[in-house]
């Protein structure tokens, strides 16, 4: 009787088992079996099932501790085979969607290299535990290595992809982390060392007559003055040929003159003239680039009518949309755009975007045909050229248009939850009474 109640007691195990698929009743009505003796031909169908579940939940705890899509994948083939279903095989369905959607946005991401992308995807592969490929691993190395290396690649990948206006944006980004990231608020750069600055009292001796203020005329080399210039502020012009040399000192001056007339602060009637003559001997002779920038930054320093210093910054907007600096200025040049005491102004005409951009494209040449006429209302010539929304870094947080991985910025194990993404370091901008303003 006994025997008789096993039998029965094993064979509704042995259907219950084989209808639901669980690995669990499985194996427990198959040691039943053995353990009464009783074998049939169900009972042999119902071990080669448990085979087969056993090898599937091997696959599928070996695959997700590996966190490897080819392994999930192939695991879940082998549950669909036998149509095996269970929380560790719909978890792991659930984990290599997540782990394709990750290697998705890696392979088309890769080759552009866009930041917020690549701090998405690593932290979304973190959140999981996933190893992934060498591409992980090198995305991981700029995360969580140094920024300006970041930066570098994804100039590098910007520019490779013709993706120029991100360039631009990353390039200011790295000027600021190479001023101020490393905590001396921009004195490295101090255009006082600029180093083909001509020699302060050398420069005061090439005035005909100076009436014994050599060294105040020195003291006040990069300072604001009321009379033109006497002589090139640099030595750009040294080694040229004396007529050239002449010509371009001409040049110089009348391009000093035409900043100070700009401001308001010497009178004429031919600005438009002025303007388009300072932008055509610019594109001509990169010497006279030099000294137009800083003529800026010194008739901004110490300038008696601070209210006239906007108009400086307006036609530096114009200069800065038309040719760049020497390679040997660019970096004194941003240092003095990111001082504090000219960060508003800076911001208000775009000057750190406008030099990166003109720095990557090189002098536009195409500025020289400007009709004169439209330099009437400088401002108008302005809105045309500089662009500025192409300066702002996009928001990928935005509802409205969505990056392609909006979706890896959510948490996949706390549902609902926005996953903790990196954010590259703060630049602190600090204030140095020691730098030109």
């Amino acid at each position: 009787k006994q025997l008789l109640r096993d039998i029965v007691k094993a064979k509704t195990g042995i259907s219950r088992a084989m209808s639901r698929m669980k690995r669990k009743w499985l194996n427990q009505a198959i040691q039943f079996c053995e353990a009464i003796g009783y074998d049939s031909e169900r009972v042999r169908e119902c071990k080669q099932i448990a085979r087969k579940v056993n090898i599937c939940y091997k696959m599928l705890t070996k695959s997700k501790a590996a966190v490897n899509q080819v392994k999930l994948a192939k695991a879940i083939r082998a549950c669909e085979k036998i149509k095996y279903r269970s929380p560790l095989e719909h978890e792991c369905r659930g984990l290599l969607f997540r782990v394709r959607r990750i290697n998705e946005e890696l392979t088309y991401g890769y080759p552009v290299c866009i930041e917020d992308q690549v701090r998405s995807v690593v932290a979304a592969a973190d959140e999981i535990k996933m190893p992934g490929d060498k591409k992980l691993g090198k995305w991981r190395e700029l995360v969580y290595g140094d920024y300006d290396t970041f930066l570098k690649s994804q100039y590098k990948h910007a520019i490779k992809a013709g993706h120029m206006d991100r360039a631009v944006r990353v390039m200011v980004r790295r000027k600021d982390l190479m001023i101020f990231g490393n905590g001396d608020a921009g004195t490295t750069f101090d255009i006082h060392k600029f180093p083909k600055l001509k020699v302060p009292l050398s420069w005061a001796k090439e005035k005909w007559i100076t009436w014994g203020k050599s060294d105040k005329i020195a003291a006040n080399m990069l300072k604001f003055q009321w009379e033109s210039i006497h002589a090139p502020l640099t030595t750009a012009l040294d080694s040229a040929e004396k007529e050239r040399k002449k010509a371009v000192s001409r040049q110089v001056s009348a391009a000093f003159e035409t900043i100070q007339k700009y401001m308001g602060q010497r009178n004429t009637s031919k600005m438009p003239q002025r303007i388009t003559e300072l932008i055509k001997d610019s594109l001509k002779n990169p010497e006279v680039r030099t000294e137009v920038y800083i003529a800026f930054i010194k008739q901004t320093t110490d300038n008696p009518e601070p209210e006239k210093i906007e108009r400086a910054w307006e036609l530096l907007s114009l200069c800065l949309s038309v040719f760049p600096p020497s390679s040997e200025l660019e970096d004194y040049l941003e240092s003095w755009l990111r001082h504090p005491d000219n960060n508003p102004n800076s911001d208000k005409y775009h000057c750190r975007g406008l030099l990166r951009r003109r720095v990557l494209e090189g002098a536009d040449e195409k500025a020289a045909a400007i009709p004169q006429e439209q330099f009437e209302d400088v401002q108008k010539v302005l809105a045309k050229r500089v662009q500025p929304l192409r300066f702002v870094w996009p928001s990928y947080d935005k509802k409205s248009d969505k990056p392609s991985w909006a979706d890896l910025k959510k948490s996949y194990l706390e549902k609902g939850a926005s996953l903790k993404i990196s954010k590259p370091p703060a630049v602190v901008i600090r204030k140095n009474e020691n730098n030109t303003s």
